[in-house]
């Protein structure tokens, strides 16, 4: 009885609003932590405006832990509750023991089998989810003082991505099974609606990963070749990233703990670019980093260190 009775509960006014927000399937789901590093839960505070600068805030959020990480579009989406468990007595009634699982299975199609290692990296981690409907509108669970609404969380046990290669007649696709947890109730869920969002969550995306192949280390510099590392092998086939600046870059010593002002940046050719740093010492580590500015579409991730000779 726990799972459907609250203890000290009675019977609610059953009166409807002329307009509902209803709950759909989800297009997109947006992949969040439930508990920060520092201790404090992840969450939409109901004083929050949804813009364009708040969600690049959330993607672009140097702390991983704090940071939204969008999956989709899907297709062929189904979002559906599990009927529930019961007992059966003697004398032949029944009672409910237990709420069904609620299941959500999708397609992504055209993905790379290489994403698969980007889904299955969630299932060591405790996360919930976001999840957009077709109409850009954001469902999430409330909190017990309704004024937040929290990520709804996932059974990260039964996250289950798996590829289907593509064939003259089926499209390559990565289907997503997974459990919503089981302590989740659907009588949580709320709705911002898109017209309380100020910007297109259907078209957002989480950052794309860099591979920077540094060349000449020295105490004074370096050359740093940008490219997306995503599924190609080959490396003269790899995407470059060009038109970067000086202020698109941040570099630190990991040896000393402290921060490098880099002195200069040039591109030549495209994707390469050459960096004049003051003088470090022999045998230091450097990490170069993306300041992850909503200059840099899509958004990047870039962490690279460099040993110096």
């Amino acid at each position: 009885m726990s799972e459907f009775c609250a203890c000290n509960s009675t019977l609610k006014n059953t009166g409807t609003p002329d307009k509902q927000r209803v709950v759909e399937s989800g297009s997109l789901l947006i992949a969040v932590p439930i508990k920060a590093n520092d201790g404090t839960f992840n969450a939409i505070n109901s004083t929050d405006v949804i813009d364009e600068a708040y969600v690049q805030a959330k993607i672009n959020e140097a702390d991983e832990s704090k940071r939204w990480y969008p999956i989709g579009t899907f297709k062929n989406q189904e979002d559906v509750r599990a009927d529930p468990i019961t007992e059966t007595f003697t004398d032949g009634s029944s009672g409910l023991t237990q709420q069904g699982v609620r299941t959500y299975t999708g397609w992504l199609l055209n993905y790379a089998p290489v994403y698969l290692e980007t889904l299955e990296s969630f299932k060591c981690q405790k996360f919930g989810l976001y999840v957009v409907d077709s109409c850009g509108g954001l469902t999430g669970s409330i909190s017990k003082d309704r004024t937040k609404l929290l990520p709804t969380r996932v059974n990260e046990k039964m996250w289950n991505p798996t590829y289907t290669k593509g064939t003259p007649t089926v499209f390559a696709k990565v289907q997503l099974v997974f459990e919503f947890d089981q302590l989740e109730r659907d009588k949580d869920l709320r709705v911002i609606s898109d017209s309380e969002i100020d910007v297109d969550l259907l078209k957002i995306q989480g950052l794309l990963p860099l591979n920077a192949a540094i060349t000449s280390p020295s105490t004074t510099g370096f050359v740093a070749k940008l490219t997306v590392d995503f599924d190609v092998f080959l490396e003269g086939e790899k995407e470059v990233v060009p038109a970067w600046v000086l202020a698109d870059f941040a570099l630190q010593n990991k040896t000393t703990n402290s921060a490098i002002t880099i002195t200069s940046v040039t591109e030549a050719p495209e994707g390469t670019y050459t960096f004049v740093i003051p003088a470090q010492s022999a045998s230091d580590v450097l990490e170069l980093t993306n300041v992850r500015t909503s200059s840099q579409k899509p958004g990047f991730f870039l962490e690279q260190e460099i040993s110096i000779p």
